[in-house]
């Protein structure tokens, strides 16, 4: 299983190198959107792929196979798709690539970043369903499923630490799941301004609208995600899950709620822990 894994990351660094510096997309207006599994970047990417959506009038009706013509992966099918759009709407189109990997300079430091974090411990809580329902990787529980040397707490905190460092002095924009909750507006604008995207405020309002749980959730639920198969009337398996913040109370046991904490206090970077503390996600 780890190994199957272990080339499938293989596989999408060669591809990341290889699109990172291709010709076509050495573009000014290149960015990439970064985070940790589970972190909300799917919701930044849906939003981001509806205002773009709006403004420059692609006139896509986006959901979750689409998303991808807009915000895609580090794809090249996907990729060539977007450059596409591009190409025939408005060159000012910004390019938005996004990602999971840990931090690579020979990737990522052509370009500005978003990344993305959200509390540790909602993080846990859904990712553990994410590789036991979703992805059917993981046959544990979560208490095993968080001390696991293959996911849990020892790939958070390597993702994060490898991060930090090039986040305190690079073009990067550090945005929390908890303010995309509950300062929504505010939260997204930062975003829209972040990518020399003009601000228009109803379209804002619109596109913000356009991508609520609900509605992503409506979406994942009518066509599944793009590449993944699994239940979708197990509402643990599908990505749009639960979106509720402070959720991990009702799976976390008080034990490892403690066991992640320390795990943090002790493991993190004085980066890392900056960044938690920036984006006021108490450890």
């Amino acid at each position: 299983m780890y190994g199957s894994i272990l080339i499938k990351k293989i596989s999408l660094l060669r591809a990341l190198f290889s699109i990172i510096y291709r010709a076509d997309i050495k573009r000014k207006n290149t960015y990439s959107l970064c985070s940790f599994q589970k972190s909300g970047r799917t919701w930044v990417r849906y939003f981001l792929a509806n205002y773009i959506n709006i403004y420059y009038g692609l006139n896509i009706a986006i959901d979750m196979h689409t998303v991808y013509d807009v915000v895609p992966a580090y794809d090249y099918k996907l990729l060539n798709k977007t450059l596409q759009l591009i190409e025939k709407f408005d060159s000012d189109i910004p390019l938005v690539l996004s990602s999971h990997t840990v931090y690579k300079k020979h990737l990522y430091s052509k370009t500005p970043i978003i990344f993305v974090v959200r509390s540790v411990y909602d993080i846990m809580g859904s990712y553990y369903y994410h590789k036991k329902k979703h992805r059917s990787e993981f046959n544990g529980d979560i208490s095993t499923f968080i001390r696991s040397n293959g996911y849990g707490m020892v790939h958070f905190v390597n993702y994060i630490n490898s991060w930090s460092k090039y986040l305190a002095s690079s073009v990067a924009l550090i945005v929390s799941y908890e303010d995309m909750h509950f300062d929504t507006k505010n939260t997204f604008s930062k975003i829209i301004s972040f990518l020399n995207i003009p601000m228009d405020e109803n379209l804002l309002i619109l596109a913000i609208e356009k991508s609520t749980f609900t509605n992503m959730q409506k979406s994942e639920v009518n066509s599944g995600i793009p590449g993944h198969s699994y239940n979708l009337d197990d509402v643990n398996a599908r990505r749009m899950r639960s979106g509720v913040v402070g959720d991990y109370i009702n799976h976390l046991s008080s034990d490892d709620i403690e066991y992640i904490r320390n795990y943090c206090v002790a493991n993190f970077t004085e980066n890392s822990k900056k960044i938690y503390k920036d984006s006021r996600i108490t450890l």
